[in-house]
């Protein structure tokens, strides 16, 4: 999910097993990942851009793009679109 051009990775990391430590070399390793996007630049402070990357049950997938206001911690407002 991405919030206001931010977005969230896991990465799993597994230790060699044994036959890859007797192999006597370093293991082969990708590319690292991609830095994570810059945050959301927002005249307003209060107003949030955000898009939302979703999978429905039937594996489609569909993106939601908006804008949220927060006052006093509470969302009070929000515009959104499909696509």
């Amino acid at each position: 999910m991405v919030v206001g051009g931010a977005s969230t990775a896991a990465f799993l990391t597994t230790a060699p097993g044994p036959d890859q430590r007797s192999a006597g070399g370093p293991l082969p390793s990708g590319p690292p990942p991609p830095p994570p996007p810059p945050p959301a630049a927002t005249a307003d402070p209060h107003r949030v851009r955000f898009v939302i990357r979703a999978t429905q049950s039937d594996w489609t997938p569909k993106v939601y793009r908006g804008i949220y206001t927060v006052s006093g911690g509470v969302i009070v407002d929000a515009q959104f679109t499909e696509g």
